[in-house]
């Protein structure tokens, strides 16, 4: 009912309203279709560069874990041997003669 009316005013008008109407509408048209086509491919576009910064950054972070992760590893490993030595030149000192005889008084 409404478009029959809007149709009957439409085919009622002169063409002097009538053009510039349509040269409006079809400018509107033109505008919104642009308007939706630069959205989208600015929303690609956008996606694919967060997309690679994400990975830039995971890939930074694992690299730093890994880091990190073999620090420790060699930390444990200078420990752990490195009491072996200590222990081993601690025992090696007292059976020498250096320090000389214990003295009682």
């Amino acid at each position: 009912m409404f478009f029959a009316k809007v149709g009957q005013r439409l085919a009622n008008m002169s063409f002097r309203i009538k053009l510039p109407l349509m040269i409006s509408l079809l400018v509107c048209i033109i505008l919104t279709v642009t308007a939706v086509l630069c959205y989208k491919v600015a929303e690609g576009i956008t996606q694919d560069k967060s997309k690679d910064e994400i990975h830039a950054n995971s890939d930074r972070i694992s690299e730093g874990l890994f880091t990190s992760l073999s620090l420790k590893q060699q930390s444990a490993s200078l420990i752990y041997y490195g009491n072996k030595e200590v222990e081993g030149v601690l025992v090696s000192t007292a059976n020498t003669s250096f320090f000389g005889p214990i003295r009682r008084h």
